[in-house]
């Protein structure tokens, strides 16, 4: 099988490739397409079947989650500072009654 050898400085020289040549040049083109198989496969177990084209529903559904999950983030946050405050408060309260 002549393949252009890109080690030569002449563009037109050709060189024949040993079995072990094309073993290994077989084997990367298999790890190739098994790894653009696997990342075809994973996209349309995310996006589904028509990956490249999103009704607005389901942008719209992609924000009311992301609006959701802002909310309880922020929720949460001031619940902490609110637990923080009382806790604080009462370590003040419990230090400020017990000197006399």
């Amino acid at each position: 099988m002549p393949v252009v050898d890109p080690g030569t400085r002449r563009p037109g020289t050709t060189r024949f490739l040993s079995i072990a040549d094309m073993a290994r040049d077989l084997d990367l083109q298999l790890l190739e397409a098994v790894a653009v198989r696997r990342g075809r496969l994973r996209e349309s177990l995310l996006w589904g079947r028509d990956r490249r084209r999103r009704s607005a529903g389901d942008t719209l559904k992609l924000f009311v989650v992301s609006l959701v999950l802002a909310a309880v983030a922020s929720a949460g946050c001031v619940g902490w500072s609110f637990l923080e405050g009382v806790l604080a408060d009462r370590a003040a309260a419990t230090s400020t009654s017990g000197s006399p």
